[in-house]
């Protein structure tokens, strides 16, 4: 489950949390470098990871990935994500998580406020997930139908949870896999 923290202080920019943070950026930027050992092993596909130029310390992701292979053969961004960067995919490699009760109690006890990303968008139902303390829901995403946005309103307002819009947008040019709010 993918998790909002929405902070209205800085009082979570503490060494606790920095170090999250970079254990989490450090087993990412692993996992990227991996991925380019496996695109150049299993498609000859060969990358540069030092050419990126990541903003504010981001953590190597596949859409960089995507990037980097766009730039150099020419290849529509969702076509890359198909063919070589997709789970199906030899070069492709799970990222690491943590139980989503973890994240939403790591979250809150840095202040911030935790809302469920884009709920349909999983392969469960949002009622299996009400034992969490999520303080809201992102009942407004552009792959959601209407069915689904009332469905989520009703449950948040059911919950008394807040109710947030959001659409998963990296931006990255080309990127026809989130959507555009």
């Amino acid at each position: 489950i993918h998790l909002l923290g929405y902070f209205q202080r800085t009082e979570f920019l503490n060494e606790e949390f920095e170090k999250q943070l970079l254990n989490f950026r450090q087993k990412r930027d692993s996992r990227g470098l991996e991925m380019v050992n496996r695109l150049k092993l299993y498609y000859d596909i060969e990358i540069d990871i030092a050419q990126l130029d990541l903003d504010n310390d981001a953590s190597l992701g596949r859409p960089h990935l995507a990037k980097l292979i766009q730039e150099k053969y020419s290849l529509p961004f969702d076509e890359i994500f198909r063919r070589y960067l997709g789970k199906h995919s030899k070069a492709y490699l799970p990222s690491s998580k943590i139980p989503t009760a973890e994240g939403i109690q790591l979250l809150k006890t840095m202040g911030a406020l935790v809302v469920m990303a884009h709920p349909g968008e999983y392969k469960l139902d949002i009622s299996e997930l009400s034992g969490l303390p999520f303080d809201g829901v992102e009942c407004y995403y552009p792959k959601h139908t209407a069915a689904m946005t009332e469905k989520y309103i009703a449950y948040a307002h059911a919950h008394n949870l807040l109710i947030s819009c959001g659409s998963d947008d990296h931006g990255i040019p080309g990127d026809e896999k989130h959507g555009v709010l």
